[in-house]
């Protein structure tokens, strides 16, 4: 009977002992994998994006609808220095800001540059889960900011908030720029304005 008692004992020692411990392995294991999709992703924004002229043509032709403000000239000029880390737009210091527009499409181009393989953000979340996605997301929109002359420490931060509180499946661009938008030095004025 002691023998039985020290046995039961041991048992739901050793299982108290594996609760405690296999979720944080879980845990690591998520946050090592998510932190190789973002070494990918700094790997791929380092250089210029590689997107297709006939990828490119099929991304305008199915966008342009959502972006009416926007000729498809003026969405291939953007696209072309959105795909380039080393463009600067040097008309933001104007204080005119980038339009929504212009920044949902740099937006979009960056994130079909990043994803490239899948269709959409939802297949990407299905393969690499909602924390990667968030993170592709995330790091695609400062690269957006960036390449289009509106990233500051504020625009950054405002950035890193987010995609807490945003739609990622519908049309991720413009939530983002109207989330910004409304945060910025002129709130609701359909730029956004990274200085005073």
């Amino acid at each position: 009977m002691k023998k039985v008692k020290q046995l039961i004992i041991a048992m739901i020692a050793s299982l108290l002992l594996i609760a405690n411990t296999v979720p944080s392995i879980v845990y690591a294991s998520e946050v090592t994998k998510i932190q190789q999709e973002e070494k990918v992703i700094e790997e791929k924004l380092s250089q210029p994006l590689e997107i297709s002229k006939s990828e490119l043509d099929a991304l305008i032709q199915e966008k342009k609808a959502l972006y009416p403000n926007l000729t498809e000239q003026e969405m291939r000029e953007i696209a072309y220095k959105a795909m380039s880390p080393y463009t600067f737009r040097a008309s933001v210091w104007d204080g005119q800001g980038v339009t929504l527009d212009e920044f949902a499409w740099a937006f979009d181009v960056i994130v079909g540059g990043l994803i490239s393989g899948y269709a959409t953000i939802g297949k990407y979340v299905a393969k690499h889960g909602v924390a990667a996605a968030r993170a592709v997301l995330s790091r695609a929109a400062k690269a957006a900011a960036q390449r289009l002359g509106v990233l500051t420490g504020f625009i950054s931060g405002l950035l890193g908030a987010a995609f807490s509180v945003i739609n990622i499946y519908y049309n991720v661009g413009y939530a983002l720029a109207q989330y910004v938008d409304a945060r910025d030095y002129h709130p609701n004025n359909g730029r956004i304005n990274a200085w005073a």
